[in-house]
């Protein structure tokens, strides 16, 4: 299996389902979704031409982060607002 790690210019994020992609400027911002767990990333992936180069966003806040999916994310004035979706996950299910 070939890992690799963020820093690497070719690293994307995993596959996931019931995430959110918006789009800000020539920015996309992949959030939360589902793969064996809630994901509680934010990722970035800046287009320049025919490049897209993926990076993680820092979370910095001391609020504690639970993943979300299927939730609904729009940008307004180069923010972006997420709204609904939920946070647990039966992997039983």
């Amino acid at each position: 299996m070939d890992v690799k790690l963020p820093t690497d210019p070719k690293w994307m994020p995993a596959p996931r389902e019931c995430a959110s992609l918006t789009t800000v400027g020539y920015n996309m911002y992949l959030i939360g979704g589902l793969n064996s767990n809630t994901c509680k990333e934010i990722i970035r992936a800046k287009v320049n031409g025919d490049q897209i180069i993926w990076d993680r966003i820092p979370y910095t806040s001391t609020e504690v982060v639970l993943g979300r999916q299927c939730h609904t994310s729009v940008p307004y004035q180069s923010k972006i607002y997420t709204f609904g979706g939920c946070f647990m996950f039966n992997p039983k299910r």
